[in-house]
């Protein structure tokens, strides 16, 4: 069975009004993981999101990493692996977070890619929270080999 448009919109209506619209992750009245409106997510009771809206909630989350990233000067000049080490330590951390890495922001915008990874190293993240994929992407950084 197919609907019209102005009939999916009408039902869309329907379900905000019953679900709720929801931009983060809720439980719902059983207490099941759920996101937008009534989107079943908790794998306990069979919820999941399929490969492809994963890799579209990826390459949107991509794109404004990328955006977000563009606003410092450094960024556009280092090469692909320096950049592919920097997005994922901006995936890891979040815009706020990577901010916080005050001397190793200091170190890129001068260009000493050494100190960059060396500040990274011996961060919290990379001596207590994440060291093995901290250490990776310091080297990356350092070395610019993948």
């Amino acid at each position: 069975m197919s609907m019209t448009p102005s009939e999916r919109d009408l039902m869309r209506t329907l379900s905000i009004q019953n679900e709720g619209l929801r931009y983060s992750a809720y439980q719902d009245s059983l207490g099941f993981w759920t996101i937008g409106i009534g989107r079943l997510i908790d794998g306990r009771r069979g919820g999941r999101l399929s490969p492809d809206e994963v890799i579209y909630l990826y390459e949107h989350d991509l794109d404004d990493v990328l955006a977000d990233l563009s606003t410092f000067s450094w960024f556009a000049p280092l090469s692909p692996v320096r950049q592919r080490a920097v997005c994922d330590l901006r995936f890891q951390l979040g815009p706020a977070g990577l901010r916080d890495f005050h001397q190793m922001i200091d170190a890129l915008t001068w260009g000493n890619l050494p100190s960059a990874a060396q500040h990274l190293r011996h961060s919290k993240l990379g001596r207590e929270q994440a060291p093995q994929r901290t250490a990776q992407t310091a080297q990356m950084l350092e070395t610019g080999i993948a």
